[in-house]
């Protein structure tokens, strides 16, 4: 809690169990994390308190796929903010041709580090976790090392964005959007992923050779965007992020 009330950027990683948070892990830096097992200490004031703390917008906080967490914490009735970066978004901007990555498979492509690959044990979402079976101390040094590195990756993609000429795109309007749709869904306004991909799939065949942008409006001051490019479209230098900049 003290370090948190520095107001130093801090890296957060999730990690999830059966669909509940079961803990999350704080870097400040390669050197400095600490993994904190939020479902066994949920009832504790201290550990409602520090996830406040981390929640507000007066917190610099940076993660990968972050609005997960921001849809727990706005559930909770926390005000939150503070969003400096997410590296999901990041990468998908700079290759919106892949999928949206996970973690380790983002360090690997931009950092040429491989992280041993981290399953949190079912136990991490028990109450009695504590005064059980500790943590097997390989997971939690897992859990340190894919958040100590965040601000590495970060750093890389912020760059990339730079000589990208996407970076006014990425912090004016995609690290914004990640809250309102946080908001959406938290409010059961959810966001079809599947079915806007499939609908993007469809549209590539259809058009053969191309370009398409369609833009929906679910709620007020709400817009959803999908883009769909062919293979020669790419080929000949199409970017979908480059596209989304000019058109929004």
């Amino acid at each position: 809690l003290a370090r948190l009330r520095e107001h130093a950027p801090v890296a957060v990683r999730d990690w999830w169990v059966n669909d509940a948070l079961a803990a999350v892990s704080l870097a400040w830096s390669a050197e400095e994390a600490w993994v904190v097992p939020v479902a066994a200490r949920r009832t504790e004031p201290w550990c409602g308190e520090l996830m406040r703390e981390l929640a507000s917008p007066e917190q610099p906080k940076l993660g990968h796929d972050v609005k997960w967490l921001l849809r727990w914490w706005r559930k909770r009735g926390d005000v939150t903010g503070g969003i400096i970066g997410d590296t999901m978004i990041a990468a998908y901007l700079l290759n919106s041709a892949q999928a949206a990555p996970a973690f380790p498979e983002t360090v690997e492509a931009w950092l040429q580090v491989r992280l041993a690959p981290v399953t949190p044990p079912a136990a991490l979402a028990e109450d009695d976790l504590l005064s059980g079976q500790a943590l097997p101390p390989s997971e939690v040094d897992g859990m340190a090392a894919h958040t100590g590195i965040a601000f590495a990756l970060h750093e890389v993609l912020e760059r990339e964005l730079e000589r990208a000429q996407m970076r006014s795109l990425y912090r004016d309007l995609e690290l914004p959007l990640i809250c309102v749709l946080a908001d959406m869904e938290a409010h059961g306004i959810a966001v079809d992923r599947e079915w806007l991909a499939a609908l993007a799939d469809s549209l590539r065949v259809a058009l053969g050779r191309g370009v398409a942008v369609l833009a929906c409006v679910p709620e007020p001051g709400q817009v959803a965007w999908v883009m769909a490019a062919t293979d020669d479209a790419v080929k000949r230098g199409v970017h979908a992020g480059k596209l989304l900049k000019q058109v929004a």
